[in-house]
C-alpha cells in the first residue's frame, strides 16, 4: 500500500478501510465493486521528464532506479511501484482490492509550477498517457 501525499496515512487508512468494507459486501456477502475516484497516476514518460529536466524545488523526483523511482515532498519520501504507470499491474491490484474503475488523476507535481512551454509539454505527456490507458482499458 502506498501513501497518498494528498491525505497522508490517516486519510489513506480511512479510504482503504471504506474500500474494504464496500468490497466485502455487507449482509449476505454480496461483494460490490468499488469506483476509486482518487487514483493517482504517474505516466512513465512524465516521471522520466521530471527526473531528467528537473522538478519543483519542493518536490524532488529520483528516477535513478527506473523500477522503483521515488518522489520526495519536504521530508517525506515515497518509493513508487509500477502500479502508478503500468496499467496491467494496476488492473491486477484493482481486481485484488475489488475495484472496478479508477478515475486516473495526475498527482504531484502538477504542471503549473514551470514555464508555460514546459507546462504544456508535461500536460501533453500526461494527457497522452491517460488517453493511451483509457484506449487500452476502456
Amino acid at each position: 500500500m502506498a501513501l497518498c501525499s494528498c491525505h497522508g496515512l490517516r486519510g489513506l487508512w480511512g479510504m482503504t478501510n471504506g474500500l474494504r468494507a464496500w468490497a466485502g459486501g455487507g449482509k449476505g456477502g454480496n461483494a460490490q465493486r468499488a469506483i476509486d475516484v482518487h487514483a493517482h497516476f504517474y505516466p512513465e514518460a512524465y516521471l522520466k521528464d521530471l527526473g531528467e529536466h528537473g522538478s519543483p524545488a519542493a518536490f524532488k523526483v529520483d528516477t535513478s532506479d527506473p523500477k522503483s523511482p521515488s518522489v520526495m515532498r519536504g521530508t517525506v519520501k515515497q518509493q513508487l511501484d509500477a502500479t502508478y504507470w503500468d496499467m496491467d499491474q494496476r488492473l491486477k491490484r484493482m481486481d485484488k482490492q475489488g475495484v472496478a474503475t479508477h478515475a486516473l488523476s495526475l498527482t504531484l507535481p502538477m504542471v503549473h509550477w514551470t514555464t508555460p512551454e514546459r507546462g504544456e509539454a508535461l500536460a501533453r505527456i500526461a494527457n497522452d498517457a491517460m488517453i493511451a490507458a483509457h484506449t487500452a482499458h476502456p
